[in-house]
């Protein structure tokens, strides 16, 4: 079973989410924000204090374990470690831009400015992706703080002190949502006068895991319980997010929804007010995702996507003071940049359900909503 690693800039005290919160010391905090951490066999990684799927075409895409080496994915692995990505479809050869320097991997073999560098393990084609041995790459190439533990993967800028706690606190928030009851099925429930209607989950065989006793909730294999009712005076709203035991990972005063295509991101939206979104993402403790990283909300057009949903398949379309646009990842690194002419754009989520990428090209839309080209990952335009 696929296990989950949460991983919090505020932890919480007691097995109740939603009490006791502490600002942990500086050091700690600036693990989780400064850090990439991954897990062996774990499609989920964390950047930022974000959760990412190391891959989102292929969600089954994870770091492996063969022969006692430890590969990643090398995509992901430079792209979120402010590098970029190139396939060379001339060549076959794959390109990797990184710390003003550029290397490239050919078949086997790894070359910085013409010279070859000495590999004792070479690269191996999993899934039709290149995964690259980290240990040696990282003394080679990334030069950052390589922590092995258990099966957790952690990059972290040089000279960071790794605490106990952290290894604690990550081992005490590891979540497995897979569901130990196997697909569960809403049930129904209603009052007396069967005016009201109440809502709860059974297993495939009829037995009650959630009793029926909330105005809604959404179930999604894999993910916490989202229960929504009222106070008992119906004067406000509650939001609870749940395991399937009951255990309350935290709750609200707004409903919920899982943001889409990303791992375990929450998100209501309200109303809007003075040119921005009223709404917020969170991760399952609670903890506010906008706040924590800085991101500013988007503002979708009704029965879009909820607000606070600033990433589309883990990027984010902008636009920076000087007019270039821009695509960035959950890192904030700048995978894709270009002067755009006026009247093209890149598909923000607002338009489209999902950033449309082909061949490693981003696909450039005009003003009538018609494709007009192409940018590659050096920022180049190809015009049809």
């Amino acid at each position: 079973m696929k296990k989950i690693i949460i991983i919090l800039v505020f932890m919480f005290l007691t097995n109740n989410y939603g009490t006791g919160v502490f600002a942990m010391d500086k050091n700690l905090e600036d693990i989780f924000v400064k850090s990439l951490v991954m897990q062996i066999d774990n499609p989920m990684a964390y950047t930022r204090s974000l959760d990412v799927y190391i891959d989102y075409k292929d969600k089954t895409v994870t770091p492996i374990l063969e022969n006692g080496i430890c590969y990643v994915p090398l995509r992901f692995l430079f792209e979120y470690q402010s590098g970029r990505v190139k396939w060379d479809a001339n060549t076959c050869s794959v390109i990797i831009y990184y710390n003003d320097s550029k290397f490239i991997l050919d078949d086997e073999n790894l070359y910085h400015d013409g010279k070859q560098i000495n590999l004792e393990k070479t690269p191996i084609m999993r899934q039709e992706r290149w995964y690259v041995p980290i240990l040696e790459w990282n003394d080679k190439i990334i030069n950052k703080e390589l922590i092995f533990h258990d099966n957790y993967i952690l990059l972290s800028p040089k000279g960071t002190e790794i605490q106990t706690e952290f290894w604690l606190l990550m081992d005490k928030y590891f979540r497995d949502f897979s569901g130990k009851y196997g697909e569960l099925h809403e049930i129904y429930e209603f009052s007396d006068g069967g005016q009201e209607r109440h809502v709860g989950l059974a297993d495939k065989d009829g037995n009650v895991i959630i009793a029926p006793k909330y105005y809604d909730l959404i179930y999604t294999p894999n993910k916490p319980i989202i229960t929504k009712g009222f106070t008992s005076d119906k004067s406000n709203r509650i939001c609870t997010v749940i395991s399937e035991d009951g255990e309350v990972l935290f709750s609200c005063n707004e409903w919920l929804s899982w943001v889409q295509d990303e791992p375990l991101s929450l998100s209501y939206g309200g109303g809007f007010g003075g040119g921005r979104t009223i709404g917020k993402t969170y991760d399952i403790t609670g903890e506010c995702m906008d706040l924590r990283v800085g991101e500013n909300l988007m503002c979708p057009q009704f029965g879009e996507m909820p607000a606070g949903n600033a990433y589309t398949n883990g990027m984010q379309s902008r636009v920076d003071p000087s007019g270039r646009s821009q695509l960035v990842n959950k890192s904030g690194n700048i995978l894709y940049e270009a002067m755009l002419p006026d009247g093209l754009f890149f598909p923000m989520y607002r338009a489209r359900t999902e950033i449309i990428i082909c061949n490693d090209c981003l696909v450039i839309y005009d003003e009538n909503n018609q494709i007009w080209g192409m940018l590659d990952l050096e920022g180049n335009l190809i015009p049809n």
